[in-house]
């Protein structure tokens, strides 16, 4: 299934698509995917996602190569089960003219290796009227405001601020009972077992 999420610049389309991708992660049974063109807001990602940034990828330069990519994905990793592609008219070339037959290629690459995508496009409905909506979800915008218990969940921890926790002395030693010393003493010579 391909689910397009489509809006004005600046509409929070990204924000939305990360929330949708971290709650994807925990539901799918496979791996999920997040696709960027740059590295920007992708510490907003759960670590069980795998995000890759187009910039890192400079000579997919055109719509074969990009679905090329995609291609090579899916056939290192069988186990990909959503694949989120956000703001995709700034990867590779492809444009509002291009984007039909994009989007009926990524239909078939759905079908064919059992793959949700979810793309986001800087475009109203209107203006992709040439795109067959069928075996397509348009997904409904919704608010992008997340709460602080969800925000501080995928930021990375800051230590400023914190003070350091002294060690307890009577625990510094608490791992030697993981390896205890041997009952006899050790010799130079190997034990039968040992041979």
């Amino acid at each position: 299934m391909v689910n397009l999420l489509t809006g004005p610049k600046g509409s929070g389309k990204t924000q939305q698509m990360i929330e949708r991708a971290n709650e994807a992660v925990k539901t799918c049974e496979g791996n999920v995917f997040f696709i960027k063109k740059s590295h920007r807001d992708t510490y907003s990602l759960s670590f069980n996602i795998r995000a890759i940034c187009m910039d890192d990828y400079d000579v997919i330069t055109n719509t074969d190569e990009y679905l090329g990519f995609i291609y090579g994905m899916l056939s290192a990793d069988h186990d990909i089960k959503a694949i989120f592609i956000d703001g995709i008219l700034k990867h590779a070339d492809i444009t509002l003219e291009n984007i039909p037959s994009f989007i009926e290629t990524l239909k078939k690459i759905s079908k064919e290796n059992d793959v949700d995508f979810y793309v986001s496009i800087s475009a109203t409905n209107e203006q992709l009227g040439n795109v067959n909506f069928e075996d397509c979800t348009l997904l409904d915008r919704k608010s992008t405001r997340l709460n602080s218990s969800h925000e501080s969940a995928y930021r990375m921890p800051s230590s400023a601020g914190k003070k350091k926790k002294k060690k307890n002395k009577s625990t510094k030693h608490a791992d030697s009972n993981l390896f205890p010393a041997p009952a006899s003493p050790i010799t130079d010579k190997p034990s039968a077992s040992a041979l």
